[in-house]
């Protein structure tokens, strides 16, 4: 019972880390700059549903994409922690890497009326290392019960993500940009050690003779 505990705990630190909604905060106040208040709440609605139905899907039928797609879990395993530890990097140095979101994007969605959906929900708050982690979650918990709490978590985490979008302004201004950096910064640092196990065990997974000197990976 303990150690299921843990799990669903370290999913809430590993998907809150990833989505980073401190750190989103800034690019969409940036990316609703002038909009009403209403407005800015209708599009923080629809980048958080969007955000939710997205990770619930992948939490739902990742495991079964990647079995059509002959993908074996170990592999993405080491694939979804190399995008993680990226990701990370790039937090640690206070700034959203590309693998997240281009520039392209976020120059042609400040062109559009509405940017909830993309690039705010995808990929901005679930890109590649935000389905990883709940494609990866979703395998130590294979019964629909379980995945159902998984879903509950990832449903929490968006609704949560809302609120931070919602004050955004009131956060931005109460933080600092240096407060937003340190954010980031401690975010990023969770992230790397969070992707290094993810590496680590999807290495062992891979070449089990690895197993026999579990100390040379962790």
């Amino acid at each position: 019972m303990s150690g299921g505990l843990t799990r669903y705990l370290s999913f809430v630190t590993a998907l809150t880390v990833v989505v980073n909604p401190i750190g989103a905060a800034p690019l969409f106040i940036a990316l609703t700059e002038g909009a009403h208040a209403a407005e800015r709440r209708r599009v923080a609605t629809i980048a958080c549903i969007t955000a939710g139905v997205a990770l619930i899907i992948s939490i739902a039928f990742g495991q079964s994409v990647l079995g059509l797609l002959g993908i074996r879990l170990p592999a993405f395993r080491v694939g979804g922690g190399i995008v993680l530890l990226l990701m990370g990097i790039a937090m640690l140095h206070t700034r959203r890497g590309a693998i997240s979101h281009t520039q392209e994007e976020l120059e042609e969605a400040a062109e559009r009326a509405t940017v909830g959906a993309v690039p705010l929900g995808i990929p901005l708050l679930v890109g590649p290392g935000t389905i990883s982690t709940a494609v990866l979650a979703a395998d130590s918990d294979r019964g629909w019960l379980r995945l159902a709490l998984l879903a509950v978590i990832a449903s929490a985490v968006s609704a949560g993500t809302w609120l931070v979008l919602i004050f955004a302004d009131r956060i931005a201004s109460m933080l600092g940009k240096t407060g937003i950096n340190i954010a980031s910064r401690v975010m990023g640092f969770l992230l790397v050690a969070i992707a290094t196990e993810f590496i680590a065990d999807g290495l062992v997974e891979l070449f089990p003779m690895l197993a026999a000197n579990p100390g040379s990976l962790h």
